[in-house]
């Protein structure tokens, strides 16, 4: 099954990934961690932090379902990291 994009606001979804294998996340975890980020779409297209390389399948996955619900075509104008 495709990995859906989640409407959370006019033009902004979320496009994160669960990752419930780490262990090793700013500490030790038992249940894993979600990666959030959030792409936007106004004038320009946003998006808003991203997950681990291993993730990189699922988390395109969101966006371009984000892309789709929006019926834009596919073009990213700023990255936003907050994280390394």
């Amino acid at each position: 099954m495709k990995a859906k994009a989640q409407k959370i606001g006019d033009g902004v979804y979320w496009i994160g990934v669960l990752d419930w294998d780490i262990r090793s996340y700013h500490g030790y975890t038992l249940d894993g961690t979600t990666y959030n980020a959030y792409i936007v779409f106004g004038e320009k297209v946003a998006i808003i932090d991203n997950a681990y390389p291993g993730k990189t399948e699922e988390m395109m996955a969101r966006i371009e379902d984000a892309f789709e619900q929006e019926g834009r075509e596919m073009k990213v104008d700023y990255i936003v990291q907050n994280h390394v």
